[in-house]
């Protein structure tokens, strides 16, 4: 209290103490090239180039523009937080502690509401010099996320500018050591390229497991692509952005796409559990042991270890108040999933209907800004972060040490995220099965037929991948040298999906493609698999009256990106970029959920799995569209997320004529290589 009622003392003297301020006028299509500059090489090497350097205006200074600076509270709060003292450089931040997370999102609104590009790149240049790394990225790809003038910008993979967070130490310190042998500066140029691979062992090839058949899942809970797409999940969707502050975010659809967005990711995790024959997830139970461990093998860049969670463990007794609070939330929110009742901020209670009542519930589980009641219901999501990654009670906001449960990036590396959204899951689960299923004629669409429904043959395998992680020039020879870590990452063969449907007149349809288990770890027929399938595909066609044979491409996936990134390309061309030479790069599409991780790895011999399709007449007039540069190409909807397996699915529904449940068979090529290049 006493620090906030000082950085608010000195807000209110910065806002009246300083004279309007006069410059140079400002060259806005240069600070975009040299933005770009920013972007992709500063954030990779820690160094400003010449070209930036060349271009700081040696007169900006913050208290002059606290009177004109078009947030005038969002300048002076940050200057009065600078003043008082923020987070030194080198210290670990995370977006889970909440006084770091302040520290860094009065960053991002000075970024925000600079009033021109010119203005946004002198601020962050300075604050570049002047703030923590960590707090200056994080503001920094905010900002170019939700400025107008800078949204379409091309970005970088979260995996070149902290590859701490996605490779393991070893492959960090070859990676480390190679560079030492080369003399370089961070200039671009250079047509000789020189390419140095490092071999990118998962965590297992050290630390086996041998007692814990989850290890053998680590190249999948440890791909970047996989963990790159779900750091900026949180950055497109951050949990303390009101929806309305922005105008960013869709109101009506967050708390939906956060439950729909887990479900996925928690369905396609227990699909690759089941190729591996492991038993279904254990429930965790704060007050018993936890079955689950987990040993990351990651260093923070200060050179502290990430925490450690043994097996069998309990919750560490200096955690119990964080537990104590959470049991406590986690009652009240499967009270609002069982009644459907929820306590308004003012202690009104408020009956939650289907549709937006599950919005407004995913908003209070996550706990975010758009959160009903907070302060009675707390943040299950964020708690059980903390309390599951074993870290240690920080004595102060400079030296926490967060696990890995507590970084957007490292999270799903950490087998305790699963158990975490299984119970998350469970609330989303137990509040759709209180509305009830879907009545037969919600779930049919007279006059549309699906005939038959096929798949190509499904193949998945192991291809060896270099992953580029940063590069230089090397200033001897004027030769590039690119370094890449060498993966053997999980894929799969293209396949189509053949969908014959009749309509009795044209209409423009919805297709939906989900896929699901068919037995379980045992082989044994498993009932109410409803709930275990994810969704592959979503689309709006144009259907002609009679028959119409539709072949969707496994590549043509809507909520799936293919590889298609190539950051080294990008990081070439900075130099091009910043002299004018090439237009600043743009790709609206940086990430999203990898193609080709859409299918589970399956059985040397085949495993048996289910595909559904669901084929209706789109609803024009209740069609809503939701945005997003990262998760999807932008869907448009006339149904809630994940309909109609969204709720309680009686078997016989599958059989009605617009939907079609068929089985397939996917094939695992397994070659002789190990999965590590080291043993």
């Amino acid at each position: 209290m006493i620090r906030q009622v000082a950085i608010l003392a000195v807000a209110a003297f910065c806002l009246a103490a300083s004279d309007p301020v006069h410059v140079k006028a400002p060259n806005n299509e240069l600070a975009l090239r040299l933005t770009y500059d920013l972007v992709w090489r500063t954030q990779r090497t820690g160094k400003l180039s010449k070209e930036v350097q060349d271009n700081v205006d040696p007169n900006f200074s913050i208290p002059d523009y606290l009177p004109t600076w078009p947030d005038k509270e969002a300048l002076a709060d940050f200057w009065a937080r600078y003043q008082y003292g923020m987070l030194p450089p080198g210290a670990i931040f995370s977006i889970y502690h909440a006084d770091q997370l302040e520290e860094a999102v009065s960053i991002f609104k000075v970024m925000h509401t600079a009033a021109n590009p010119w203005l946004f790149f002198q601020f962050s240049v300075w604050a570049f010099k002047n703030v923590n790394r960590e707090y200056w990225t994080y503001a920094l790809n905010m900002a170019i996320m939700y400025r107008d003038d800078f949204k379409s910008m091309a970005m970088p993979s979260p995996h070149t500018i902290f590859p701490n967070y996605f490779f393991n130490t070893d492959v960090l310190h070859q990676l480390h050591t190679f560079r030492m042998d080369y003399q370089y500066e961070a200039i671009e140029g250079g047509e000789n390229v020189h390419e140095v691979v490092v071999p990118g062992n998962y965590t297992n090839w050290y630390i086996t497991g041998s007692m814990n058949p989850e290890s053998n899942l680590t190249y999948y809970l440890e791909d970047p692509d996989l963990n790159n797409f779900y750091a900026y999940l949180h950055v497109e969707s951050p949990f303390w952005m009101s929806s309305t502050m922005y105008n960013q975010l869709s109101h009506e659809f967050r708390g939906s796409v956060y439950f729909w967005v887990h479900h996925m990711l928690i369905n396609r995790y227990r699909m690759e559990r089941l190729s591996h024959r492991i038993p279904m997830m254990e429930t965790v139970d704060w007050k018993q042991p936890i079955a689950m461990g987990y040993y990351p093998q990651m260093t923070y860049s200060n050179g502290l270890h990430f925490p450690r969670r043994d097996e069998w463990t309990k919750v560490p007794m200096f955690k119990h108040h964080h537990v104590q609070h959470l049991e406590k939330y986690e009652s009240r929110v499967m009270e609002v999933a069982e009644s459907g009742i929820v306590v308004e901020r003012d202690g009104n209670l408020k009956h939650l209907n289907d549709a937006e009542g599950l919005n407004i519930f995913g908003n209070i589980v996550e706990g975010n800004n758009d959160s009903w009641n907070s302060f009675y219901y707390g943040s299950v999501d964020h708690l059980s972060r903390h309390i599951l990654g074993f870290c240690l009670e920080p004595e102060n906001k400079y030296q926490i040490l967060p696990s890995a449960l507590e970084h957007a990036s490292t999270s799903m590396r950490d087998p305790g995220f699963y158990r975490i959204y299984d119970k998350i899951d469970d609330y989303y689960r137990t509040f759709m099965k209180r509305l009830g299923p879907y009545t037969k004629n919600e779930l049919a669409s007279p006059g549309i037929t699906v005939t038959e429904a096929s798949v190509s043959k499904l193949v998945t395998y192991f291809e060896y991948t270099n992953v580029f992680v940063t590069g230089v020039n090397r200033t001897a020879d004027n030769k590039w040298v690119s370094f890449y870590v060498r993966q053997r990452r999980l894929n799969h063969h293209p396949f189509d999906i053949n969908i014959k449907v009749h309509t009795d007149e044209a209409t423009k349809a919805s297709i939906r493609i989900f896929l699901g288990p068919k037995y379980d770890q045992y082989g044994r027929n498993m009932t109410d698999t409803s709930k275990y399938f994810y969704q592959v595909d979503y689309w709006v066609t144009d259907l002609k009256s009679g028959d119409n044979e539709i072949i969707r491409k496994s590549t043509e996936f809507t909520l799936s990106v293919v590889d298609h990134k190539n950051d080294e390309h990008f990081y070439k061309t900075v130099n091009k970029v910043v002299h004018g030479v090439d237009p600043v790069p743009k790709n609206p599409i940086t990430t999203g959920f990898p193609n080709r991780l859409i299918l589970p790895r399956g059985l040397p011999e085949g495993m048996k799995f289910q595909i559904f399709v669901d084929v209706r007449k789109f609803d024009e007039t209740k069609a809503k569209t939701l945005k997003s540069r990262f998760f999807t190409k932008g869907i448009t909807i006339d149904k809630p997320f994940g309909f109609p397996l969204d709720r309680p699915m009686k078997e016989y529904t599958f059989g009605l004529p617009n939907m079609h449940l068929f089985d397939a068979v996917i094939y695992y090529y397994a070659d002789e290589s190990k999965l590590n290049l080291t043993a």
